[in-house]
């Protein structure tokens, strides 16, 4: 039997979480584990330790943990690659976004892409994209703001 205080617990961290109140969504889903271990609170718990406190890899595992649990549950791929990124994982965390796009939520996993934004061709397509001359030159070329 679902217990109800701790689902309050969770719905008022995801609130927290979706305004930015990082703290107060870290207190609540703490709150939540300790009444009534689910994945979704574990997932988002995950998400307010890498955030708030910069613990990636315990957070890595928690998240990580919850998805091996319900691995169709688009807010578990979007946590982990949520976590990832902050880790400077970039590629993985971009991939673990997409993985979810495939289960649902799709607006709000598409607008985590989208904060990432568009990156632009290298300048040199022959040299790789973290070549040198690619990089300061791009760099260069849209601080004179011809990219």
């Amino acid at each position: 039997m679902p217990n109800e205080e701790a689902e309050k617990l969770v719905a008022k961290g995801q609130e927290a979480l979706a305004n930015d109140h990082d703290y107060l969504a870290l207190t609540c889903f703490e709150q939540a584990i300790r009444l009534e271990w689910t994945p979704l609170a574990c997932s988002c718990l995950a998400f307010c330790i890498a955030k708030v406190k910069g613990n990636y890899q315990e957070a890595n595992m928690l998240a990580r943990k919850a998805l091996d649990i319900e691995p169709n549950n688009p807010v578990h791929y979007k946590n982990l690659g949520r976590i990832l990124l902050l880790a400077g994982d970039n590629e993985q965390g971009i991939l673990m976004l997409r993985q979810g796009l495939r289960y649902g939520e799709r607006i709000s996993i598409v607008q985590e892409l989208e904060k990432l934004g568009i990156r632009k061709p290298p300048v040199f397509k022959s040299l790789p994209r973290n070549h040198p001359l690619n990089k300061y030159l791009g760099m260069f070329l849209a601080w004179l703001g011809l990219r």
